[in-house]
C-alpha cells in the first residue's frame, strides 16, 4: 500500500528511482549532452522527448518520438497521415485512460495541459475511432482486460472488475441504473483498491460515461 512511496521508503527501506525503460534510454543522452540540451525538447514542465504509441483509425500507426507542445489534431493530420473517415474519440493513455472527442483535440500534448482538459497522456498511447468503431464492443474489452489482469488481493478490484464485465456485457440491452452502478463501481475501485490497476480500472468506462451518456441507454430494451 502507498504511502510511503518508493522515491521515500523502497528496497531495503532506502530512497528507490522506479524507472522504466523510455527514463533508462534518456539518461545516456542527459550525461551526454547535458540537462539543458534535454530540456530544450519540448516546453517547461514537459521537458524532453516522449514516446507515444498511435493505434486504430489513421493513416500511419506506429510508434513516435515526439517533442510534447504540439496538439493533438497536429499530431494526427501532419505526423500520422490524418483520421481514416470521421473522427468519433480518442482514447488517451490507453485502457486506463479517458475519451476526447472531435472538437477536443486542439489540445496540446503536454502533461499539463492533458490533464486540465481532464484527459491524460498516462502510458504514451493514444487510440484513435472512427465513426464505424462500436464503442460499446470497446468498453466490453476494456472491462475483460481488467477483469483478467487483476490479481484478485483486493477486494475492490478483484469484485469491481468483475461486477464491471457483468454490467458491461448486457449494454445492448442495460438494466435500470446500470450507468449509476457502472459509476458507483468505478469510484469504489478507484478510491480503495490498493494498486494502480484498480486505481485506473474503471477510468475509460466512466469517461465513456460522460462523453457518451448514449451508450449507456436502453434504446426501449431496459430491464430492470
Amino acid at each position: 500500500m502507498k504511502p510511503p512511496y518508493p522515491t521515500t521508503f523502497g528496497l531495503f527501506g532506502l530512497p528507490t528511482a522506479a524507472n522504466n525503460v523510455e527514463t533508462i534510454c534518456a539518461a545516456p543522452l542527459i550525461i551526454n549532452r547535458g540537462a539543458d540540451w534535454f530540456r530544450s525538447i519540448g516546453v517547461e514542465g514537459s521537458a524532453g522527448p516522449k514516446l507515444v504509441s498511435v493505434s486504430g483509425h489513421v493513416g500511419r500507426p506506429g510508434v513516435y518520438e515526439i517533442a510534447p507542445g504540439m496538439t493533438l489534431r497536429h499530431f494526427l493530420d501532419q505526423v500520422c497521415g490524418g483520421v481514416i473517415g470521421e473522427l468519433l474519440a480518442v482514447l488517451m493513455g490507453g485502457a486506463a485512460g479517458t475519451f476526447l472527442l472531435p472538437d477536443e483535440i486542439d489540445v496540446k500534448l503536454t502533461f499539463e495541459d492533458l490533464r486540465a482538459a481532464g484527459s491524460t497522456f498516462g502510458s504514451g498511447a493514444i487510440m484513435v475511432f472512427n465513426q464505424t468503431a462500436d464503442l460499446r464492443d470497446l468498453l466490453k474489452r476494456l472491462g475483460r482486460f481488467f477483469q483478467h489482469e487483476s490479481c484478485g488481493k483486493c477486494f475492490p478490484c478483484q469484485l469491481g472488475t468483475q461486477r464491471q464485465v457483468e454490467i458491461l456485457e448486457r449494454l445492448d440491452a442495460p438494466h435500470k441504473d446500470d450507468r449509476e452502478r457502472l459509476l458507483d463501481v468505478g469510484m469504489t475501485m478507484t478510491e480503495a483498491s490498493l494498486c494502480g490497476l484498480g486505481h485506473t480500472a474503471g477510468i475509460a468506462v466512466m469517461s465513456a460515461i460522460e462523453k457518451f451518456p448514449q451508450l449507456f441507454e436502453s434504446n426501449g430494451k431496459h430491464h430492470d
